[in-house]
């Protein structure tokens, strides 16, 4: 099934005075090095977060300097850390990963991953550097997420690691993974690396440059993440976010980290106070986001195989769209997967059809190894242009074959149809389509 969307000398007591400061300094230097903590665990499962305890046994805050873990997909995708201070070890599910259940999102970072299915501990992809997250001595509930992130099921494999006064414990009551609405994979572990340091106090009137944001032009309600061109070090940094909308400056509440996800409904410029505590206060330079509106912000329910086995669509013909594929070819567009979902609304120019007219279309399916199988595709139209295929009349046609074969037909566009540019999908399923949702197998 496929679905188609269109970083020696003689001493004395002056010498032995100078070489024991020297050493001291030395000994204070070697201290404030990096430290990675790097899991041995198994690349065999995977899914959007994972979840472990991490205690700092040191008897002063530590830095949380870079993450490293397996991406689960090629492409680009949004990393985030989470932390939630806790009371120990073995606490049970964590519930969702959200502000409102006491989690902070301590960084974030939009990067252009490459899958890794086999990778562990530090010979997995770094996703974020140059962090600068402070954990004061205690227990904290460590989470990193993302859209897709190879983890272990940890079964009989240690699952506790510990390096520089640090632990991490992916263990039972303290390992899981899923999803940040709904972590219930357990007991599931890291397959990655967490690098800290010793903390030391902040110095001097910060730099943080440049306010960068991975969205230019955001839609209305769509998440987007800003951050700082560079990062303050050391403790005693405090950020306090602020926004413009027109009428002047005024802080956002509860913007306080040196990131922040966030949604807009109207043009906004971003900027960001960094104080140091033992130097002065620094804004950064403001960002301005425009607004993208239209069909580049409709968003549709997922669909897609789950197999590349069997038949895939090969081409679509309607409304002066003719667009061919092959078996086994990646789509050019975005979330785009060979044999599984292709989306050509980035590289398809967009076809006419009109209202009340009689439009035909004709759609060939491809059989790219195991079959004959029987199959149906069906073709949906987003007449009212809602982010919906669901709504009456929107399944527009249903036919039925099998193997290597072509359909055709027509259809009739309402006259009520919303002018303007929209969406149309095309799902093939063995057996019979129940949906533009469809997941399926084959």
């Amino acid at each position: 099934m496929n679905k188609h969307n269109y970083p020696l000398l003689k001493r004395s007591p002056h010498l032995t005075r100078l070489f024991l400061l020297l050493a001291i300094l030395l000994i204070g230097a070697a201290s404030s090095f990096a430290q990675t903590v790097a899991t041995t665990l198994a690349n065999n499962n995977g899914s959007s977060i994972v979840i472990g305890t991490l205690e700092n046994a040191n008897a002063s805050p530590i830095i949380i300097n870079s993450i490293n873990c397996a991406p689960g997909t090629t492409g680009t995708q949004t990393f985030q850390l989470w932390t939630k201070p806790v009371a120990g070890n073995n606490l049970g599910a964590p519930g969702a990963v959200s502000v409102l259940n006491g989690w902070t999102l301590q960084a974030s970072n939009t990067l252009a991953t490459t899958a890794q299915t086999t990778q562990t501990g530090s010979a997995t992809q770094e996703v974020m550097s140059g962090l600068n997250v402070s954990l004061a001595p205690g227990f904290y509930r460590f989470c990193i997420a993302a859209s897709s992130i190879r983890y272990s099921t940890i079964g009989v494999q240690a699952c506790t690691f510990t390096n520089g006064g640090v632990t991490i414990n992916y263990c039972a009551l303290n390992g899981y993974g899923g999803t940040l609405a709904s972590p219930l994979n357990t007991p599931r572990g890291l397959v990655g690396a967490i690098t800290f340091s010793p903390s030391t106090p902040c110095l001097g009137i910060p730099n943080p440059g440049n306010t960068l944001s991975t969205q230019a032009a955001p839609c209305n309600a769509s998440a987007f993440t800003l951050s700082l061109q560079n990062l303050t070090s050391g403790t005693g940094v405090s950020y306090q976010w602020q926004a413009d909308a027109g009428a002047g400056y005024a802080n956002i509440g509860g913007a306080t980290s040196s990131s922040l996800t966030t949604t807009q409904s109207v043009a906004t410029s971003y900027q960001c106070e960094v104080t140091c505590s033992g130097g002065g206060t620094t804004i950064s330079n403001p960002i301005s986001l425009g607004m993208t509106t239209g069909i580049a912000c409709l968003v549709y329910c997922a669909s897609s195989a789950t197999s590349t086995a069997d038949e895939d669509i090969g081409n679509v013909t309607v409304g002066g769209i003719n667009n061919t594929s092959a078996c086994l070819v990646a789509a050019p567009g975005p979330g785009s997967v060979a044999s599984m979902y292709s989306n050509f609304r980035t590289s398809v120019a967009p076809g006419n059809i009109t209202q009340g007219a009689t439009e035909p279309f004709s759609v060939s399916v491809l059989q790219c190894n195991a079959g004959p199988y029987s199959n149906q595709f069906k073709i949906y139209i987003d007449y009212n242009q809602n982010g919906s295929f669901t709504d009456p009349g929107e399944e527009v046609a249903a036919v039925s074959g099998a193997g290597a074969w072509t359909g055709s037909g027509s259809f009739i566009v309402p006259i009520g149809a919303t002018l303007g540019t929209t969406v149309m999908r095309v799902v093939d399923v063995e057996g019979t389509v129940p949906g533009p949702w469809y997941l399926h197998m084959g």
